[in-house]
């Protein structure tokens, strides 16, 4: 569930795509040229503020250029497992899904 005044469990296309966003904003700061704090802000268009975009620009640079296209393979894979074409569960899906993210992430 998302909090505890919502017991209602996220659905997993939303967890899906909860997860695209997060590693699209790690795409758009895979740019040599970002090289501080404000120009992550910016970058990310300027509706964060320096510190989470500080973070941000952090965790890219760990997943570097070929973490990030593993892990939109790993996403588009899990988009298409949802929608049916493995025949899992979408709870399975979600789970191998952040397994494989996390091993992309210390990796």
């Amino acid at each position: 569930s998302t909090s505890p005044t919502q017991p209602k469990p996220m659905h997993p296309l939303q967890i899906l795509a909860t997860l695209q966003n997060a590693y699209r904003k790690y795409l758009r700061l895979d740019d040599p040229n970002i090289r501080t704090d404000s120009q992550a802000v910016e970058a990310l268009g300027g509706k964060v503020k320096p510190y989470p975009a500080k973070k941000v620009l952090s965790q890219s640079r760990k997943l570097g250029s070929s973490g990030l296209k593993r892990a939109f393979d790993l996403l588009a894979q899990a988009d298409i497992d949802l929608k049916g074409a493995t025949g899992q569960p979408p709870e399975a899906v979600i789970e191998v899904l952040v397994a494989r993210l996390a091993r992309i992430a210390v990796s």
